[in-house]
């Protein structure tokens, strides 16, 4: 069976809007062009991209080309029938980077009787992907954790209007998010809202989506996250990714560093266990996903100037930056292919992974 790959980065979009025709904006429309063939660079050899909306005089140019063809992948438009692939739908095993209603109603109509998830499946995945599953999980670390000498203050759900005036009263400094968004897109920090623009920013997406979270604002040393896999039966930890966001919190990029290595920088700035955090993580997910998600999962954490380990900043239901990342590090160290390092080598010569870069 071979895997069939698609990058559609506005999945938490998609899911937010809960529809199943999106028309996504300019920029976003360039930066998944750009970036349709970023899958080669965690695929496995002789694996299939799907693109769509580029024509094939395009298709060299475009980054991670050259990866593809090392690793002699399969570059098909969305556009063309099935059979171009001369494999029958069971072959397939389809591999977005994340699921959505939008996706799904678009490889059906394109790629016929691929396997798919149903339409009650999507929306376990929409509810999982609710940010207000950090709310949940901190519940779930104060039953579980052995040690609640500083235990870490729960995000809020904020459902009304009343409710956001109220958390807005007692919290000089916070941040405020949507329910669905990513790359630090959907939200807001009391450094550069004030209170009323934050009300007013905040109270749209309570009409539109029913509710927002409250946090406190964090002044941020780190950043890192844990990376997933959930197969049907069995919950995989990944390793760890570690990357760097604006003072807004947007996602900048990844450091390509070993794992050794960031357990080490995390320990040399916190006294909390990073190993409890991800024991804990693991269990969550036994406890929230496991039958009811397969696919990829990555918890944000956070390291506080002040010390503090935040295990559990959002849960990103679906591929993140950081999976790529643990994928390009390993394949940097690989004695196995000298082929792949060395284009890897040329690609991120700093060890940096910046996806924007190259939009």
């Amino acid at each position: 069976m071979k895997n069939i790959h698609f990058f559609n980065p506005e999945t938490e979009i998609v899911l937010g809007l809960d529809q199943d025709i999106y028309t996504p904006n300019p920029r976003v429309v360039n930066f998944r062009r750009r970036l349709a063939l970023l899958p080669a660079l965690y695929a496995q050899k002789n694996d299939i991209i799907l693109t769509e909306g580029i024509n094939a005089e395009e298709i060299p140019h475009l980054p991670f080309h050259d990866m593809a063809i090392a690793k002699g992948m399969e570059i098909v438009p969305i556009e063309g029938p099935l059979k171009e692939l001369a494999l029958s739908p069971e072959d397939f095993s389809f591999q977005p980077w994340g699921w959505n209603k939008e996706v799904v109603r678009k490889m059906r109509i394109k790629l016929g009787g691929i396997s798919l998830p149903a339409k009650e499946e999507i929306e376990i995945v929409r509810k999982l992907a609710h940010r207000g599953l950090t709310h949940s999980f901190f519940n779930f670390w104060k039953e579980q954790s052995d040690n609640h000498e500083n235990d870490y203050p729960s995000p809020v759900i904020i459902d009304s209007e009343e409710r956001l005036k109220e958390f807005l009263s007692l919290n000089n400094e916070f941040c405020l998010k949507a329910p669905w968004s990513s790359s630090g897109r959907g939200v807001i920090l009391s450094s550069e809202f004030s209170s009323d623009k934050a009300y007013n920013w905040a109270a749209s997406y309570i009409r539109k989506q029913g509710a927002v979270m409250g946090e406190p604002f964090y002044r941020v040393l780190h950043n890192l996250a844990s990376e997933w896999q959930i197969n049907e039966d069995k919950v995989c930890f990944l390793g760890l990714s570690f990357f760097k966001t604006s003072d807004s919190g947007k996602y900048i990029g990844n450091l390509l560093i070993p794992q050794k290595r960031i357990m080490e920088m995390i320990g040399e700035v916190t006294n909390n266990s990073l190993e409890e955090a991800i024991q804990i993580q693991r269990e969550f997910i036994n406890d929230k996903f496991l039958g009811s998600y397969r696919g990829p999962l990555g918890f944000d954490m956070l390291v506080t100037q002040e010390g503090w380990l935040n295990p559990c900043v959002e849960i990103n239901v679906r591929k993140t930056m950081g999976h790529v990342a643990i994928e390009i590090e390993r394949g940097l160290n690989s004695s196995e292919d000298s082929e792949i390092a060395a284009l890897l080598d040329h690609c991120f010569p700093d060890r940096v992974f910046s996806p924007l870069s190259f939009v």
